[in-house]
């Protein structure tokens, strides 16, 4: 039995990042064998992950979040990017 490892995407991209109270939060898309996954990360430490089949669906999704983020917890926008 041969055990083949999933390609990872080794260079994912930054679609934003937030700051509140020192604290940041942002999100990253990586391309994984099942689709476009979208990362939520708090400090640096995961918080959650989406799988999404298409590409468009998941910086699409991920601006909801930020937009979400921005509305309930006050924090600010450091930087905005776009998936490359």
């Amino acid at each position: 039995m041969t055990i083949v490892p999933f390609p990872f995407d080794p260079s994912p991209s930054t679609l934003w990042t937030l700051h509140r109270n020192g604290k940041v939060a942002s999100c990253e898309l990586r391309f994984v064998p099942l689709g476009h996954e979208v990362r939520m990360l708090r400090n640096g430490s995961l918080l959650m992950s989406r799988i999404f089949p298409t590409e468009d669906e998941a910086p699409a999704w991920a601006e909801d979040e930020q937009q979400r983020m921005l509305d309930t917890t006050g924090a600010s926008r450091d930087s905005v990017g776009h998936h490359s």
